[in-house]
């Protein structure tokens, strides 16, 4: 849900507009990603948009893997 809203894909949010079209699931979604025992497991959203902008820059019909790069910047303690 994150990478529709505020990421490298933001056009593709747009285009959904799930607060208007699903503003139930995005409600539960945010719960979700709240619930105290999820919070700590969830996608670093820092290494997402990091990741998606990277993505969208890749050539076509190869598989852009997630690097340790990528990741250095929201956790800079990777070697």
């Amino acid at each position: 849900m994150h990478l529709f809203k505020a990421s490298a894909f933001g056009e593709a949010g747009a285009r959904a507009n799930l607060a208007v079209n699903s503003p139930k699931w995005v409600s539960y979604m945010e719960r979700v990603r709240a619930h105290p025992k999820i919070a700590p497991t969830c996608m670093n959203l820092e290494v997402a948009d990091r990741h998606a902008a990277r993505t969208k820059t890749w050539a076509e019909g190869e598989k852009c893997q997630l690097s340790l790069d990528v990741m250095k910047g929201a956790f800079p303690d990777l070697p």
